[in-house]
């Protein structure tokens, strides 16, 4: 299996995060879930461009877990 760096990883999860709530919105879906999502989407793209993986990573990772609930 090919390395793949933690920071590749985790702006791939945000890529799919980001279309993920692009599409639902495209279906008009406009709510407080999704206005949550997407600052928890924004916090994240903030940690990784300043090199903080860790902080990208949770956040986005609570963006998920929120959303599921």
């Amino acid at each position: 299996m090919e390395y793949v760096s933690p920071e590749v990883r985790i702006d791939a999860y945000i890529r799919n995060v980001a279309n993920a709530l692009d599409q639902i919105e495209k279906e008009g879906v406009k709510n407080e879930v999704v206005e949550i999502a997407r600052a928890y989407l924004k916090d994240s793209i903030y940690y990784l461009s300043r090199g903080d993986q860790f902080n990208a990573l949770a956040t986005i990772a609570t963006q998920r877990a929120y959303s599921m609930h």
